[in-house]
C-alpha cells in the first residue's frame, strides 16, 4: 500500500477562540440588558441593540477584546486592526440570526458574556461549499474535510474571533437567554 507522509492545507480559515469567563460578571449583564434596541435586518425573535462599547461598565471589556484582536492579527500576519463598530444581539427561545458576513471589516469578535444550557451554537459556512460541485454530501467518513458548516458552542464568557468575510449564523434558540456582545474592526 502507498502511503504519503505529508498532508498541506491550502486556504486555512483562522478562527480563534479564548476564555475570558473571568471578566464575566452580573454588572456587564445587567448593563447589557439596558442597552437602548436598534433594528438589525439579520437577527430574527430576538432584540438587536446599540453600541455597547459606550458602556462604561465595559470599557476594561472592550480592552481585553482588543488584545485578543491584536493577538489574532499578529498570528495570521496581518496589520494591526482596532474595534470599530459593535453591538448586542440577546435571543431568546426561538431567536435565530440568518446567514450573514461583514462587510467592510476585516475581523470580527463575538463574545458570550451570558448563556443558558441549550443555547444555540455559532455556525460558519464553509467558503468552499459553492464550489465543492461532486463531493460535498459524498464523503463516506466524516472528517474535517468533509464539513460543509461548522458548529462553534456558545458558552459565557466565550470570545470566538474570526474573519469577517466568513458567512455564519445561529440557528433557532433552545434557551431563555443567549446574550451576544459582537464587534468589527477595521486596519489601523
Amino acid at each position: 500500500m502507498i502511503t504519503s507522509d505529508t498532508m498541506q492545507w491550502l486556504f486555512p480559515t483562522p478562527i480563534m477562540e479564548f476564555d475570558l469567563s473571568p471578566f464575566v460578571n452580573s454588572t456587564i449583564t445587567n448593563a447589557l440588558l439596558n442597552v437602548q434596541s436598534s433594528t438589525n435586518s439579520a437577527v430574527r425573535g430576538i432584540r438587536g441593540a446599540g453600541n455597547p462599547a459606550d458602556l462604561p461598565e465595559l470599557a476594561p471589556l472592550y480592552q481585553v477584546f482588543q488584545q485578543c484582536v491584536n493577538e489574532y492579527t499578529r498570528k495570521l500576519g496581518l496589520k494591526s486592526n482596532r474595534i470599530t463598530s459593535s453591538w448586542v444581539n440577546i435571543l431568546h427561545t426561538g431567536g435565530a440570526v440568518d446567514v450573514h458576513r461583514h462587510h467592510g471589516s476585516i475581523v470580527s469578535g463575538a463574545f458570550y458574556p451570558h448563556v443558558h444550557p441549550n443555547s444555540a451554537p455559532l455556525i460558519f459556512v464553509s467558503p468552499l461549499d459553492g464550489y465543492r460541485m461532486m463531493d460535498s454530501q459524498k464523503f463516506a467518513t466524516q472528517t474535517k474535510y468533509a464539513e460543509n458548516i461548522h458548529l462553534v458552542s456558545s458558552a459565557t464568557g466565550k470570545l470566538v474571533l474570526f474573519p469577517s468575510w466568513l458567512q455564519h449564523y445561529v440557528p433557532p434558540n433552545d434557551s431563555e437567554l443567549r446574550i451576544t456582545v459582537s464587534f468589527n474592526t477595521q486596519f489601523e
